[in-house]
């Protein structure tokens, strides 16, 4: 969790400072892509579903940290904006 929002508040930062057309965004998704672990939670999340019981956290992981990257990228980027 903590490894995706950070990545995903990284890459904000990087894709607000940068001009859309320069080679830093590309290597920004290229290296914040391979930083982020969204396989890794998807993986944790079918495990958190398919224990003897479905658990609570199964939902919240799914929900959750999708959510709070996306609220983190966007805190990075708005930032970015905001100091150039």
């Amino acid at each position: 969790l903590v490894v995706n929002v950070v990545g995903s508040f990284g890459l904000g930062v990087l894709v607000g400072a940068a001009p859309v057309e320069t080679k830093l965004v590309v290597a920004a998704f290229g290296f914040f892509g391979d930083f982020t672990t969204f396989s890794t939670w998807t993986i944790e999340s079918v495990r958190l579903g398919v224990l003897p019981t479905p658990s609570h956290p199964a939902v919240i992981n799914v929900l959750g940290m999708p959510a709070l990257a996306l609220l983190s990228a966007a805190i990075g980027y708005y930032l970015a904006i905001w100091a150039i």
